[in-house]
């Protein structure tokens, strides 16, 4: 087994193509924050998102909706 250093729990912010306000507020980030991350990630559109996550280090894990189905692909870090 490989040991990590712990990095706290994560924050949903997106699943499924929506936005959860109450993360973000809580996390005191804003939309425009957001889809600019996204963006620089090549994701455009809050819909195109399947679920994106963030860790404390403000670090996140994005997975897109990929009409293929080829989820592990099109995850996204």
């Amino acid at each position: 087994m490989i040991a990590k250093k712990y990095r706290g729990l994560r924050t949903p912010l997106i699943i499924d193509g929506v936005i959860y306000e109450e993360n973000l507020q809580k996390l005191k980030i804003d939309k425009k924050w957001l889809k600019d991350q996204l963006q620089s990630k090549g994701v455009y559109s809050f819909k195109e998102a399947f679920y994106v996550d963030i860790d404390v280090e403000g670090e996140l894990s994005i997975s897109k909706t990929d009409e293929r189905g080829n989820f592990l692909k099109d995850y996204i870090k």
